[in-house]
């Protein structure tokens, strides 16, 4: 799995953040300090957001290897963080460009597994598995909101692997192919994220802001990080195209089987 952490979140849980930083199970993939909106902020905003959770993750990174070292252990980790999953799947060509500049490919996941309400219902999850194509990265949240996730995590990951399905980082999936690209993020559906900004847009934005101030006053907030689950379905035909996906912040196109990246200041596609 892929897992986009918040960069404030990794500051507070500097102990798990290491613990996850460290299992060669997991990824690390940069989901801006405290998830400020990339749909509206200034530029010096976005920097802060990228910089400062960039900063966190080597600083970190420094602290395992060193501890490793002193115990006579090691492991091979990423001097940086190299991919990014917008903050509400909002963004902007100047964001986009900013991000690329950074050194930032941005991923968008193409299925949203978790719904509003207790997602710890049997068969959730089998209707999650069932929107699941080869290359396609399921968008799960790892903290208590929304609820139920872990249940239904649980449950399609156990629909998916009787599929044949096995699972990769986005980093591996990167390297099954070349996908295509887009410029437009969303969070539901391709479309939802339009040029004009909304309302309910405007409002989250701003606390995102107003919460990375408050952070940095209060060491003790808590922010949420982000899963991204990628997935390669197994086949054994000569024929057999190889497809990949992975869960940062890109779009979909208007064709159900499609799954997105961003790479540079674009958004990439691959088609299955």
């Amino acid at each position: 799995a892929t897992l986009f952490m918040g960069g404030k979140w990794m500051r507070s849980h500097s102990e798990r953040a290491m613990q996850l930083m460290a299992d060669p199970l997991f990824e690390i993939g940069n989901h801006g300090w405290s998830h400020g909106n990339f749909g509206i902020m200034s530029e010096k905003a976005m920097l802060e957001q990228i910089r400062w959770t960039q900063a966190e993750y080597e600083l970190l990174r420094e602290e395992i290897l060193k501890g490793l070292g002193a115990e006579g252990h090691s492991v091979e980790l990423p001097e940086a963080v190299t991919l990014f999953r917008l903050p509400y799947g909002r963004c902007t060509d100047k964001a986009l460009a900013l991000l690329a500049r950074e050194g930032l490919q941005v991923i968008q996941w193409s299925v949203v597994a978790e719904t509003p309400q207790d997602n710890a219902v049997h068969g959730m999850g089998a209707a999650v598995a069932g929107q699941v194509r080869p290359g396609a990265i399921i968008l799960f949240h790892a903290n208590l909101v929304p609820k139920g996730s872990a249940f239904m995590l649980k449950e399609t990951v156990g629909e998916l692997q009787r599929k044949g399905y096995r699972f990769v980082t986005v980093g591996e999936l990167l390297k099954l192919g070349e996908p295509q690209r887009t410029r437009d993020g969303y969070f539901n559906k391709p479309g939802d994220d339009l040029l004009h900004i909304r309302v309910k847009d405007i409002r989250i934005a701003k606390q995102g802001t107003d919460k990375r101030q408050q952070h940095e006053r209060n060491e003790h907030s808590l922010h949420e990080g982000f899963t991204a689950l990628s997935f390669q379905k197994s086949h054994t035909s000569s024929d057999t195209k190889k497809l990949h996906c992975d869960g940062a912040s890109m779009t979909a196109n208007t064709r159900a089987l499609h799954s997105r990246f961003h790479s540079g200041s674009d958004i990439a596609v691959t088609d299955t």
